[in-house]
């Protein structure tokens, strides 16, 4: 059982594959700074880092930063209109 007021998360990246002209550039983050390896980028502008740390919705996980990605993030909802026909493949192999 979880502590009340506790939330479920996970941490995600907040770096992107390719270059960028601008998101690339360093973060300070906790008296460090972390910067994207060569080909990649942040996927938010440094002002949308700064306000993210801001928001508390970073973490140091290792030598990365990551997202801190709640669940409740989302909402959600019961599926309710379940199709369960199946088809065969046309290789006779089992239902699909």
């Amino acid at each position: 059982m979880l502590p009340k007021g506790s939330r479920i998360f996970e941490l995600t990246s907040l770096i992107s594959s390719g270059e960028s002209k601008t998101g690339g550039e360093k973060f300070e983050f906790d008296g460090e700074w972390f910067e994207p390896r060569s080909g990649q980028h942040w996927k938010t502008t440094i002002d949308g880092m700064n306000n993210l740390a801001k928001l508390r919705r970073i973490k140091k996980s290792g030598n990365k930063l990551r997202f801190v990605h709640y669940l409740d993030d989302y909402s959600i909802s019961e599926i309710t209109n379940n199709w369960v026909d199946t088809r065969r493949s046309s290789f006779g192999e089992e239902k699909l």
